[in-house]
């Protein structure tokens, strides 16, 4: 009788053991599920850039043929450029630029023989598409502003008006690779302008499709 006591008491409390032994299995289980949760979720995490970073910059002039102010004058527009580059890929940068040519104005009251003055400049943004590759696409976009006004053709005297504009310039560019370091290219861009009330001229007037070549020099 006495040796059947402990066997009954081990049977009885095998249940309980074997709760016990399930609820800490089942608990390293969940532990194990979380930890491989927070796993594939850092796993699966989505970047624009990939590190680690590279970086490249460069400085740029660009010319471009265009049909300025209001007889549609064929024009020279000519613009510096600086770019920081990310990853071969992504450029931030900042563009100014101008009218390089003589552009007559339209007909003012009792002012003859002025001339055209256009500037522009502000943030530009641009994708390069396999920068590496010899001969590669870039696009992309300036954001700024820029002023126009009239002066005399010896440049002594500024007609008093001076307005300022809105202007976006989405592009794209063919760009080849001569040496390490020099590139050139060569596309089409559209400026948009808004906010053009200097008399005379229209948002139609400064607004249009330029035929560009930019050379840029810097480390790609």
């Amino acid at each position: 009788m006495k040796s059947f006591i402990p066997i009954l008491l081990l049977l009885l409390s095998w249940p309980l053991f074997s709760q016990q032994q399930s609820t800490k299995a089942d608990s390293s289980r969940t532990e194990t599920m979380l930890a491989d949760s927070v796993e594939a979720d850092v796993q699966h995490e989505k970047n624009l850039l990939h590190t680690p970073v590279h970086h490249g910059f460069y400085g740029a002039l660009e010319t471009k043929s265009a049909s300025i102010g209001p007889l549609a004058t064929n024009s020279l527009l000519t613009s510096a450029q600086v770019g920081w580059i990310l990853n071969r890929k992504y450029v931030i940068g900042l563009k100014i630029g101008g009218l390089a040519s003589r552009v007559k104005a339209p007909p003012l009251p009792q002012i003859n023989g002025l001339i055209l003055i256009q500037n522009y400049g502000g943030l530009y943004l641009s994708y390069v598409h396999n920068s590496p590759k010899l001969v590669h696409l870039e696009i992309g976009s300036l954001f700024g502003l820029g002023q126009v006004f009239y002066r005399d053709a010896e440049y002594r005297a500024r007609y008093k008006q001076i307005d300022a504009y809105l202007i976006i310039e989405p592009g794209v560019a063919v760009i080849l690779n001569i040496v390490p370091g020099f590139r050139l290219g060569g596309g089409l861009s559209y400026r948009y302008t808004d906010r053009v009330n200097l008399i005379g001229l229209t948002d139609a007037d400064l607004s249009g499709i330029s035929v560009n070549l930019i050379a840029k020099i810097g480390k790609f």
